[in-house]
């Protein structure tokens, strides 16, 4: 291995560190905040924030969204209006995922859920199946709620 290649998986393996550092950092702020989450300002319906996740640097920069939205606002027009609002706001980076729910308990289980840092590739087993149906109830029921989603 060259001496050139070493520095190159070293800076890597800096970036990939402090990305991680930055999610623990959101993660840990998402538990202090509790049951008071902000207002969002600018989506024009009330909605609370649970996180404004931007990892630090990454391969793929992203930003997610997470919000909570009393039932009585989740119209398709509401919706659109907050989701096209945010999406101007945040121009950058490219990849923005907006995760609005109606329940704050399955908003907190979601966020669990997606900000982890493990990929798991289960496998193709009648045991892998299994274990990964056990694995995937982590996320919230598809119902019960309202939930919607927006990806640019």
């Amino acid at each position: 291995m060259s001496v050139r290649s070493t520095e190159t998986y070293a800076v890597l393996i800096v970036f990939f560190q402090l990305g991680l550092y930055a999610n623990a950092l959101q993660r840990k702020n998402l538990d202090n905040q509790g049951e008071d989450w902000p207002t969002c300002t600018i989506c024009g319906i009330p909605a609370q924030i649970a996180l404004n996740s931007s990892p630090g640097p990454s391969f793929v920069p992203r930003r997610h969204i997470y919000l909570l939205i009393e039932p009585s606002d989740f119209t398709q027009e509401k919706l659109a209006n907050a989701f096209e609002k945010l999406s101007k706001n945040y121009p950058d980076p490219i990849f923005l995922s907006i995760y609005a729910f109606s329940n704050k308990d399955f908003l907190k289980q979601l966020i669990t859920a997606v900000e982890s840092e493990s990929v798991i590739d289960f496998a193709d087993t009648p045991e892998g199946r299994t274990v990964e149906r056990n694995y995937y109830q982590r996320y919230p029921p598809k119902t019960g709620h309202f939930r919607a989603y927006y990806l640019r």
